[in-house]
């Protein structure tokens, strides 16, 4: 039976006691309660939130073993994981998830792509303007890089240019051509990016190649 000393601190909420190594002791912040595994029938341990909804954890939670997940379960805090866990459902996770062993997932996995978008044009003899891409009504053009090759040797310029008229790129030698110059520039609301081939014969050959994004 319970020693009524584990009450003598003046405690008068509800008290949980438990014996440990001999000794009866009171459960509180700073003893807690020993807690060992938990399974269910004769597996892993299944948790349902109220009603049967979706379980929220906050805080640090580390799993070491086999944790099937089905439902929704919003993870917000550090959870190291080690051991298997299987998921099927949704996972929302904020925070950090550090984890080592085996992950299977059953269900949708959504990814956001990368935004970038690449357009390619080849061009044969010279052409003052011509439009590479022209953005969304409203829609602004995010430069990332470009490219321009020609197999003339010498006598031409060629280049990459917004329809405003600010150059972003250009090569006037065969030397000088087949490099892919980063870039970050923002283009106007509704400004086109243009390419031109000047100054070469009518079967010299031109590309052009830019990494863009519409914002």
């Amino acid at each position: 039976m319970a020693d009524e000393t584990a009450l003598k601190d003046g405690n008068r909420n509800p008290t949980l006691l438990f014996e440990k190594d001999g000794e009866i002791k009171r459960v509180s912040n700073t003893n807690p309660l020993p807690v060992t595994g938990m399974t269910g029938s004769g597996g892993p341990l299944e948790v349902t939130g109220t009603g049967g909804g979706p379980v929220q954890v906050a805080g640090n939670v580390g799993i070491n073993g086999t944790v099937p997940v089905s439902g929704t379960v919003g993870v917000s805090g550090t959870i190291p994981v080690s051991g298997n866990v299987g998921i099927n459902g949704t996972v929302p996770v904020s925070g950090t998830v550090g984890i080592s062993g085996t992950v299977p997932v059953t269900g949708t996995v959504s990814l956001t792509p990368d935004a970038t978008l690449t357009e390619t044009r080849e061009q044969t003899g010279p052409l003052a303007s011509f439009t590479l891409v022209t953005p969304a009504a409203g829609k602004r053009l995010l430069i990332k890089g470009m490219c321009t090759i020609v197999d003339g040797a010498s006598g031409y310029d060629a280049g990459i240019r917004m329809a405003g008229g600010k150059t972003l790129h250009k090569v006037f030698r065969s030397d000088q051509q087949g490099v892919y110059v980063a870039a970050n520039y923002l283009g106007a609301v509704n400004e086109a990016l243009t390419g031109f081939a000047n100054g070469m014969g009518g079967g010299v050959r031109s590309f052009f190649l830019v990494n863009y994004q519409e914002v």
